[in-house]
């Protein structure tokens, strides 16, 4: 039984040095280069589909 365990964390544990090393990575060299977004970007007005049949948009309506 141990040694069964021992397989299979011997089997996992080189992937998960790969993905610690990826983690790492990302968060000490590449992620401070991404721009920031300082503002939520806007939600796009969504159409019902009697407005499209009739031609008008929410910010038409109000």
């Amino acid at each position: 039984m141990l040694r069964w365990l021992a397989v299979a964390i011997g089997a996992v544990l080189p992937f998960a040095a790969v993905a610690a090393l990826l983690a790492l990575l990302w968060r000490k060299a590449l992620r401070p280069r991404l721009p920031r977004r300082t503002e939520p970007q806007p939600q796009p007005q969504v159409r019902t589909r009697q407005q499209a049949q009739a031609g008008t948009s929410p910010a038409e309506r109000d």
